[in-house]
Order: C-alpha cells, then sequence, then structure tokens
C-alpha cells in the first residue's frame, strides 16, 4: 500500500460516486453532505490501516473538491474558496469537512490506544513479541506516529498512566508521572543504577509504618547528584497511595474526557497542517435553516459570492459592473445585499416586522452581526436564534432574486425587479424554522404579526 497502484479501488470507488448529473442536481447543501458523510467515509477502512501516499491524498481530496463546486472532472471552474479553509471546522472559518489526511493520521495514531489499553488482546501480544514492549510505535519507521510527533511535539507525551495498583504500569519505563514523561528519562542517572529495570510502581512504592515510602533496589549506592536526583524523585511522587480496588489505566491528555478520540486528534492536526488558511470564527451557523442558505451566508461572510465586481476581479470579461438592480453603482458584496435602493426596502419591512429600531440607512455590519448572532435584540436565546435564521434567510433569498434578475431573459427582467420577495421570505422562514424548532407548527397570523412572541 505504499504504491499509488495500490490506492486504485479505493479512487475508483469515489470515482463511481460521482457524476455531472449530480454535480448539476444537488444544491449546495446536498453537495456538501455527499463530500462530508459518503466521500469522507468510503476510504475510512483503508485510511484506518495504512500510511496513504500523499499522492493519493491529494487525487480524493481533488475529487471531493469538483464535486462540492459542481465541476466535472476536466472542467475548469472558479473555485471562491481554497480547498484547505473548507476542510477546517467551523470555528476556524471552514465547513467543517474534514482533511483526509487528517482523518488517516488519527485512525493509525489511535492502533497506539488500542495498544496501550487493549493489554490482554491477541493481536497485542503477537505486535509485543514482535516489536517490544512499546510495540514500535516510537520508532521512526512507523510513519505515521513519527509525522504527528513532528507536527505537535507534545503528542508523543499526551499518554499518561494513571496508576491505582501500581501493577500494571512499569515504575521507570511507563509516563505515569509528571508532564507525561517515563521517570527513566527523567531521572537517568537512578535508572542506569536500578537493579531490576522493569520492575512495577507496586514493587517500589510500598507502604511502611503507616506512610508510602520508597522500597529501592539499586545495583550500586546513589551517590553525588545520584542522592538529589533520588529525593527530587521523592519529591515528586510522594503524594502517590496505591490502591487495590482498581486496575491502572491510560488516559489521553489531550481530551478532558481522558478517552483517545479521532475527531479531536484529526481537528489538532489540521489546525498545525493549515495555519494558513484559518479564516477565523466570524460566522455562527445556524441549524433552523437549510445548510444551503448557511453556505450562502458563509461565503458572503467573506466576500466570495460571485458578484460582478469579484468576477471581473478573477478574470472574468463582462459587459458591465453595474449593480443589477439600480444599474448606477459597481455590484459590490454589500451594495448588491443591503444597500441597493431596491434591497433596502426589503430590509426596511423585515425591521418593521421584528419590531426592530430601524436604522436610517441600513450598515452591512449591523445586518450581518445579527444574521450571525453577534446581536441580541431579545432576551430569550431561542428567539434571538428564530431571528438570527429569519436575517440569513433574506439575505439568500436577496441573492436569489438578483441571480433571477441576471439570468432572465431581458423581456422579464423588469417584471422580476418588480417583484416584492418580502412575502416569501416570510413564507420560507415560518415553513423551515417550524419544522425544526417549535414543537407544534406556528400560528400564520402569529408569525406574520408578532414573530418575537411566539411560544416555543
Amino acid at each position: 500500500m505504499n504504491c499509488v497502484s495500490g490506492w486504485n479501488e479505493v479512487v475508483n470507488r469515489f470515482r463511481s460516486r460521482l457524476s455531472a448529473w449530480k454535480a448539476k442536481a444537488l444544491p449546495v447543501g446536498g453537495q456538501l453532505t455527499l463530500v462530508k458523510s459518503v466521500l469522507g467515509s468510503l476510504p475510512m477502512y483503508f485510511l484506518s490501516l495504512f500510511k496513504a501516499p500523499q499522492k493519493v491524498i491529494n487525487l480524493l481530496e481533488a475529487i471531493r473538491c469538483i464535486i462540492f463546486w459542481g465541476f466535472k472532472e476536466s472542467q475548469r471552474g472558479i473555485y471562491w474558496v481554497k480547498w484547505n479553509s473548507i476542510l477546517l471546522d467551523a470555528n476556524m472559518g471552514g465547513l467543517g469537512v474534514g482533511s483526509l489526511l487528517a482523518k488517516n493520521l488519527g485512525l493509525l495514531a489511535k492502533w497506539k490506544w488500542r495498544f496501550l489499553t487493549e493489554r490482554n488482546s491477541l493481536w497485542r501480544i503477537v505486535i509485543e513479541n514482535f516489536y517490544g514492549g512499546n510495540g514500535a510505535f516510537d520508532s521512526p519507521s512507523n510513519l505515521a506516529v513519527s509525522f504527528i510527533d513532528n507536527l505537535i511535539p507534545t503528542f508523543k507525551h499526551s499518554f499518561r498512566l494513571n496508576v491505582s495498583n501500581g501493577q500494571c504500569t512499569a515504575f521507570w519505563s511507563d509516563p505515569w508521572c509528571g508532564d507525561g514523561l517515563s521517570l527513566k528519562d527523567a531521572f537517568p542517572r537512578l535508572f542506569a543504577l536500578e537493579s531490576q529495570q522493569d520492575c512495577k510502581v507496586c514493587d517500589r512504592w510500598c507502604q511502611v509504618d503507616g506512610g508510602w515510602g520508597g522500597n529501592w533496589s539499586w545495583g550500586l549506592p546513589p551517590r553525588g547528584r545520584a542522592i538529589n536526583d533520588l529525593s527530587n524523585l521523592i519529591s515528586l511522587i510522594g503524594h502517590l497511595s496505591l490502591s487495590t480496588g482498581s486496575m491502572d489505566k491510560w488516559s489521553w491528555m489531550s481530551d478532558s474526557s481522558g478517552l483517545f478520540k479521532v475527531k479531536t486528534l484529526s481537528n489538532t492536526i489540521q489546525s498545525h497542517l493549515f495555519p494558513d488558511y484559518d479564516l477565523g470564527a466570524h460566522h455562527l451557523w445556524n441549524s433552523l435553516i437549510p445548510r444551503k442558505v448557511n453556505v450562502c451566508v458563509w461565503r458572503a461572510s467573506i466576500n466570495r459570492l460571485a458578484t460582478r465586481t469579484n468576477l471581473i476581479h478573477r478574470g472574468v470579461q463582462l459587459v458591465s459592473d453595474l449593480c443589477p438592480f439600480c444599474d448606477s453603482v459597481p455590484e459590490e458584496l454589500e451594495h448588491c445585499l443591503i444597500n441597493c435602493p431596491m434591497v433596502i426596502q426589503i430590509w426596511r419591512k423585515l425591521w418593521s416586522w421584528w419590531n426592530l429600531n430601524s436604522p436610517v440607512s441600513f450598515p452591512s455590519f449591523c445586518v450581518f452581526d445579527i444574521a450571525h448572532g453577534r446581536i441580541n435584540n431579545n432576551g430569550c436565546a431561542r428567539i434571538n436564534k428564530v431571528l438570527q435564521g429569519v436575517f440569513k434567510c433574506a439575505l439568500w433569498a436577496v441573492w436569489k432574486w438578483r441571480n433571477r434578475v441576471v439570468n432572465a431573459h431581458p423581456d422579464m427582467v423588469a417584471t422580476i425587479k418588480d417583484e416584492d420577495i418580502f412575502p416569501f421570505i416570510q413564507r420560507i422562514t415560518k415553513s423551515w424554522i417550524s419544522a425544526r424548532y417549535y414543537s407544534k407548527p406556528a400560528n400564520w397570523s402569529c408569525w406574520i404579526s408578532r414573530p418575537f412572541d411566539i411560544r416555543m
């Protein structure tokens, strides 16, 4: 599996799930679901066993990128957001698709956790007999763990043994105290003097005269600096009291639960792999509305929608860069979605509908702050979440309206411009939010008159 040709089965599975009609027929929310749940799970069996070559990872990521943006494999198009940014979690400004390389490394690192915790498993016994007590997980030949250690220096010391009875913990070799370091690394002089270097904690730390102390067995008595090391060692473990009621167990210090989680490690690896692609936690996702709306507002928040100004900036030749609504100023994002005179009327109706104090002008930061949940206009968190969803849907509806104007037949442009999309916004928000939040369907008359008073 070190050869690229060994991964042809995985690549062919990826290609078999992709087709041009799927890319064109699915909305962006469906494409995101396909990329995350289907294409992200197909290679999991292979990725959990083998370190994938970088060329294979790049090829699989390219296929996922193509299906997300809705292109054919040989088609050229505009990739509005860098794929590495899309891979990151929402708290880093991405869509949480997840890197296949990070997932591959996280799944392989889990074998180290299983080797440490599944002491009586047959596979562990076989690996231990072949490669020794540590299973060669710390060997440079273990490409996955070595890659993680070089990327995250603290990973090697993130596994720690919690000592209870001390019968399963090697006193010198296991990382059971301190910052994940073994005592043989912290006190090499004492380890060199030890007569039984494979001894357990219960062999060296015993209860004597009602207190706990060391039961040492030195090949040569400590002298000089070794005596100071012994004093420091006793100070380090002096608080330890063994208990015969439970067994020693491993914990992973990188997670608050103490259990190893592939997702936690994968996210950490991603943050180290793509530090320059972090877009920042500027966007709050709303579960009350469809993914396609969240993705549209996410692209708007980072100015990655296909406005005429952005298209010209990316080398697309257009007849005009003027706003399709007013035909008077260049179509920039904030003007198109908020500040255009025709669009402002929609926002005034929305402000009045929710009984908000309408500003004299509609600055973009005010609209986006509400849409992203940075401004709370009501004491109830649930009502604020509904308001945030309504504003996101309004931004999406304005963008959809704009696209209809741009793509319409010249004879229909004036008719589409004269449409009032505000009733459409009320209908879709009532339908989507009621289906996801209210225990009972919201009353239509209450929704259009006082949506902030609805009991949920």
